[in-house]
């Protein structure tokens, strides 16, 4: 009986608090977050439509990209993608709208990033091994 009316206060607190200043400050920080995901992605599509690559995961590509937000992440589009959608977690402030991140992390880590990585390692080789060896993943 004790366990559950320390559940319910604890939840009434963080109601209020999430409700109260907390709810205003996370706000302006997911509106941060989502401006700075999307400007990421918006700042890598662009960069692979002048290098005339794919954008889309199941492309081939063209060129190994090296500049830009490439050089510091392996998957930036990916990085500013849950970046962007953390920040509207932020923003919405629903536990379902947190949950959904690590699931697309999952997705993400285990689904995609193998099977783009194995074909830019196909199409560029030790080209592409090197860049592994300099540039984290990220993610």
């Amino acid at each position: 009986m004790v366990y559950i009316a320390g559940l319910l206060l604890a939840a009434t607190v963080a109601h209020w608090a999430w409700d109260g200043w907390l709810m205003v400050r996370s706000v302006w920080l997911g509106a941060l977050l989502f401006v700075l995901g999307l400007g990421i992605n918006l700042l890598c599509v662009r960069m692979m439509k002048r290098h005339q690559t794919a954008i889309l995961p199941q492309g081939e590509p063209s060129t190994l990209l090296r500049s830009g937000p490439f050089r510091y992440f392996r998957n930036p589009i990916y990085q500013g993608m849950l970046t962007a959608m953390g920040g509207v977690a932020l923003c919405v402030g629903s536990l379902p709208f947190f949950l959904i991140l690590p699931v697309m992390w999952a997705v993400l880590r285990l689904r995609f990033i193998p099977l783009e990585e194995a074909n830019l390692m196909r199409r560029f080789g030790e080209q592409f091994a090197a860049y592994c060896r300099e540039i984290p993943r990220g993610l």
